[in-house]
């Protein structure tokens, strides 16, 4: 819950043109829940729509980091319950 706060805070930020707080803020948000994809991939949607093309781009790619690392999770997760006779 805190993440999403300070991503809030940071889209406050932005409104008001404080792009460095803003940045600040969303930064924050993702050091807070570092396994938030969605949350990572707004805060990218956040900087592009500001023009921040290069930041917007490192969190389109830790967004699709992330969903990648559950997806291969999931089958293994499935597969270890599959073994234990669950």
């Amino acid at each position: 819950m805190m993440a999403k706060g300070l991503a809030g805070l940071g889209n406050i930020m932005v409104k008001q043109n404080k792009l460095d707080a803003a940045q600040d803020y969303f930064k924050q948000s993702i050091a807070s829940s570092p396994k938030d994809e969605i949350l990572a991939y707004n805060v990218g949607e956040i900087f592009f729509s500001n023009q921040g093309l290069d930041e917007a781009l490192k969190y389109f790619d830790l967004a699709s980091q992330i969903k990648a690392r559950m997806a291969r999770s999931v089958p293994q997760a499935r597969d270890t319950s599959t073994e234990q006779g669950r």
